[in-house]
């Protein structure tokens, strides 16, 4: 059976176990557990770097909260 992805390509996520903000590349199904690989681009200080790519499961993953960058 086919997983249907919650997200979509180019969605932003928030994975609250990491507390990470991120855009999503794309989808996959791993075992039957839907996964995304994920661009990550918003980073807290003091952890600030470059953007990097992780997968995250999607039961990890919420919308992204716009009014956190709002002021």
């Amino acid at each position: 059976m086919a997983i249907k992805p919650r997200f979509r390509d180019g969605e932003i996520v928030h994975n609250r176990f990491a507390n990470e903000d991120g855009r999503v590349m794309g989808s996959y199904d791993k075992e039957g557990v839907c996964m995304y690989a994920v661009s990550v681009l918003f980073i807290a200080p003091p952890r600030e770097h470059a953007p990097y790519s992780s997968d995250w499961a999607e039961d990890c993953l919420e919308v992204f909260d716009k009014t956190k960058f709002q002021n």
